[in-house]
């Protein structure tokens, strides 16, 4: 077998295989021995007809596509394999038959090469940090949360309502004067600060109390499910009926032992605390790491191939189909895009822009990683996986035991990611913004 690589102009090479001669005949030979027992051949029982007669019986053509499939499925791998060091490959080859002949077969394998990635700066730079923030009412919050199921409704008296009450509602809403379908209920519920209903109905629901009545004016989403009332003003006239609020048992040291399992209050308190500042950590440096990976890209050169983009616009195409299955109890893909009165086309279209990043973010951080030689060695391995092991109650040798290649490749390229943005960490100069939280 020969092969040749030839650049193309879309950011691919052709990989172009020729088989000739002895190599030719036994590619037939062993699809012979491959299809043989699919056929009945008249005078000979199921799989035994002789090659010659089977090729005259089925003709060539069967005889063609399985060899061009063994051919092609055994010497492409070791060609990537082989140009690996000369060639970045990307994604899945596109396979083609470029000539078919009795003695000569051509076989052609399009794949994406990654582009070259040019980053004219990567250290010394000036970024933003975020710092994780942990107040004591967050604390507070999180251990009323813990007993959420034991709270109380009580209905409120001498006050008016407040963000977290709920608030029981009648209601007919218009526009231009008119009642519209869905806009009118009695008696409804809703918890204020909750976000369930028309941006601005709830804030303007909060001071008011028990018995008021009250007109409220609101503007439906430019983007509103309901076309008819997308970005049109409405009125809300609305009686306030009942206002209820949640009552949590005491915060006593009973409560923190049925719902934060300690002894006392100061160690539930304490506890909560801890878990809530590791959060707020991850979610800091998740927050940075994103921040470093932006200001990096600012300084970076990529062209991305179009076929790239595709791939990676399958791939969250493909996420978000299953996710929609396990959330909404089975709703397709196609559904989905019923429901929305948009073609897959423009869905995809709205993704370019994400499947672009996400591209450049990976090839910008493995250009470092690259450039940086920042290996992982098999001690910083064998600690991962022991950690991991430990987590879930195995020894070192049958954790590892139970992981796959592909697994492994995970782990090493998980650890390597760590170090990069170590390294990044200590090579840049950052601020953070003054009254920074993590929902800025």
């Amino acid at each position: 077998m020969d092969y040749t690589i030839t650049a193309t102009d879309n950011g691919s090479v052709d990989i172009e295989m020729t088989f000739e001669g002895e190599e030719v005949e036994d590619a037939i030979s062993d699809a012979y021995l491959a299809i043989r027992k699919k056929y009945t051949v008249p005078g000979f029982r199921k799989g035994r007809a002789p090659k010659n007669i089977l090729m005259n019986y089925i003709g060539m053509r069967p005889f063609y596509m399985e060899a061009v499939d063994a051919l092609y499925s055994k010497n492409l791998p070791y060609i990537l394999e082989r140009e690996k060091d000369n060639y970045k490959f990307y994604g899945t080859p596109e396979g083609d038959i470029r000539a078919l002949e009795e003695n000569k077969i051509v076989l052609v394998a399009n794949i994406v090469v990654e582009p070259e990635v040019k980053i004219s700066q990567y250290k010394g730079l000036r970024i933003r940090k975020y710092e994780p923030v942990v107040t004591d009412s967050d604390v507070e919050a999180e251990m009323k949360r813990a007993g959420e199921s034991a709270a109380t409704e009580e209905e409120v008296e001498g006050r008016c309502a407040e963000n977290g009450d709920k608030v029981n509602l009648d209601f007919v809403g218009t526009v231009n004067g008119e009642a519209f379908p869905g806009g009118t209920a009695d008696e409804y519920d809703l918890v204020l600060g909750s976000g369930s209903f028309i941006p601005g109905f709830e804030e303007q629901i909060v001071g008011m109390s028990k018995g008021e009545k009250k007109d409220i004016t609101v503007k439906f989403p430019e983007y509103y499910d309901a076309e008819d009332l997308a970005g049109k003003d409405a009125v809300f006239s609305c009686k306030v009926n009942k206002i209820t609020m949640k009552v949590y048992p005491e915060f006593d040291d009973a409560y923190a032992k049925k719902y934060g399992r300690c002894d006392t209050m100061d160690e539930f308190r304490e506890k909560t605390r801890s878990k809530l500042e590791e959060n707020a950590k991850n979610k800091a440096r998740d927050k940075t790491e994103n921040s470093i990976i932006d200001a990096v890209l600012e300084h970076t050169e990529v062209s991305v191939p179009e076929r790239m983009r595709e791939e990676e616009i399958d791939a969250i195409v493909k996420d978000f189909s299953d996710g929609l299955k396990y959330r909404y109890q089975g709703v397709t893909f196609e559904q989905y895009l019923e429901y929305l009165d948009e073609s897959e086309e423009t869905f995809r279209k709205g993704f370019e822009s994400d499947a672009e990043k996400r591209i450049k973010i990976r090839l910008v951080m493995r250009k470092i990683i690259e450039d940086e030689k920042m290996e992982v060695s098999g001690d910083e391995m064998d600690k991962k996986l022991t950690e991991q092991a430990e987590s879930i109650g195995r020894s070192f040798d049958e954790y590892k035991g139970m992981l796959s290649k592909d697994n492994l490749n995970y782990v090493a390229n998980d650890l390597a990611i760590t170090k990069l943005f170590d390294f990044l960490m200590e090579n840049n100069e950052f601020y953070v913004e003054e009254g920074e939280t993590l929902e800025n």
